[in-house]
């Protein structure tokens, strides 16, 4: 029998220590054909984990400045809506942009990956996992506390019918970086 032996030691939130002891008995076989296994061997190493203080809410906002729609995967989209000037008595409003969602967009258009990757250096699928972590923790969000919120955007809930409704924060989307 091949006995192993690991641990993990959480020091702080991004930082852990591992140690693993593999082939305690030293056992000297073969696990596939013609490939015998080490005999007894360790490994111990440092994981930091950087990726976890990604703020996905600043990259979405910085992503609508160059597009018109970010999609969360599995989870909808949201879209940067064009709002004419207007003119009400007096008072004349400059043309303006507003953010909306739509949960009909669940197709992952990768803007959002590629954003994390390049921001943060990490790899496609690292990348990827962390949006779609993100995604799920909204969603998980809106089905346990029937509401979530994300503090520069906006808030969902779900109505009667179970639909998702979202309410966009008043938010400074007139400045030159959005209405290009």
């Amino acid at each position: 029998a091949d006995v192993n032996l690991g641990a993990n030691y959480q020091f702080t939130k991004y930082l852990s220590f591992f140690a693993q002891l593999n082939n305690l008995a030293n056992f000297k076989y073969q696990k596939w054909y013609n490939y015998p296994t080490f005999g007894f061997n360790a490994m111990v190493g440092v994981q930091l984990d950087t990726s976890m203080n990604i703020n996905f809410e600043d990259h979405i906002l910085d992503l609508l400045k160059h597009n018109d729609c970010v999609v969360l995967p599995n989870f909808g989209g949201f879209i940067l809506k064009s709002i004419p000037s207007t003119i009400h008595q007096h008072t004349i409003s400059p043309p303006s942009k507003q953010i909306a969602f739509n949960s009909s967009l669940k197709h992952d258009d990768e803007l959002l990956t590629g954003a994390i990757m390049g921001k943060h250096s990490l790899p496609y699928e690292t990348a990827k996992n962390k949006v779609l972590a993100f995604s799920n923790q909204i969603s998980f969000g809106i089905k346990k506390d029937a509401s979530f919120k994300l503090n520069k955007i906006g808030s969902f809930s779900v109505n009667e019918n179970n639909q998702i409704i979202f309410k966009p924060f008043v938010l400074e989307l007139s400045d030159s970086s959005f209405m290009a």
